[in-house]
């Protein structure tokens, strides 16, 4: 195979350093090739050997395996970090462009896996709307289904965040071998969606017209009071404040109309 990482981006250095992450200089060396070979490589499945044989003078794949399997991180501590750099990012760039007009999307998503894939905790049946044909003719499909947020401003896009979702009997079976303070909670993919819409809040300052789109299968009536609870705290606050900031939220798919009136 053609060795096509002789060294690293300094563009993905200078993100990867940007983050702040408490990682060993062999950790960084290995996060830095794994992410690297992530970018360029186009095979259609992306193993770490496979990754690793991109890059010239990489060490033994097993390396990057055991990076990853005994990282000494959590997935919050890396997540944390990225959230206040693409903020960051995001707000210096509307102040170039004057561009102030974000848009949120919501979904999920299944990563397949073969069908003979069982020893990774993630890994299980999921419920494929893509490929089912209605209710009368469901089809699941093995793999793991993560729920994501993602940023549009202007020309950019951000992957700002992302959980990871476990089917509630996923959720039994692993909770079985872990101790009762490392023990799992089931949550719902619009619960995913609700934290990773505060916590941007949290992270998003005053300015902003912020369009939040998503389909009907996360119009859950908790999630749209939730969001029209927002709407309406913000329009208060900024009324105080003689602030222009405007949140409006809105779905692509239907039930847009059991919104109450924001008046």
């Amino acid at each position: 195979m053609l060795k096509l990482i002789v060294q690293h981006s300094p563009k993905l250095l200078a993100f990867v350093c940007g983050l702040q992450l408490r990682l060993t200089k062999p950790q960084l060396q290995h996060v830095l090739h794994l992410a690297d070979a992530l970018i360029v490589s186009e095979a259609r499945h992306k193993t770490i050997a496979g990754l690793y044989r991109l890059i010239v003078d990489a060490p033994d794949p097993s390396n990057g395996a055991d990076t990853l399997r005994m990282s000494p991180w959590t997935a919050e501590d890396l997540r944390a970090p990225m959230r206040h750099f693409i903020v960051t990012d995001l707000v210096a760039y509307a102040q170039q462009t004057d561009q102030w007009t974000l848009y949120v999307s919501l979904d999920d998503s299944l990563g397949e896996k073969d069908k003979g894939t069982r020893h990774l905790e993630a890994v299980a049946y999921h419920h494929d709307h893509t490929q089912s044909q209605g209710k009368k003719k469901p089809r699941y499909t093995n793999g793991t289904v993560h729920v994501e947020v993602r940023l549009e401003l202007g020309a950019r896009s951000y992957a700002y965040d992302w959980r990871l979702y476990l089917r509630e009997k996923t959720v039994r079976h692993l909770n079985r071998h872990r101790a009762p303070e490392q023990r799992l909670r089931f949550r719902k993919k619009t619960s995913l969606a609700r934290d990773m819409l505060d916590e941007l809040q949290q992270l998003l300052p005053a300015g902003f017209q912020v369009y939040v789109l998503f389909d009907s299968w996360y119009a859950a009536n908790r999630l749209l009071i939730k969001l029209v609870a927002k709407v309406r705290r913000h329009a208060i606050a900024q009324q105080l404040l003689h602030s222009p900031y405007v949140v409006r939220y809105t779905c692509c798919h239907g039930r847009c109309d059991r919104l109450p009136p924001l008046g």
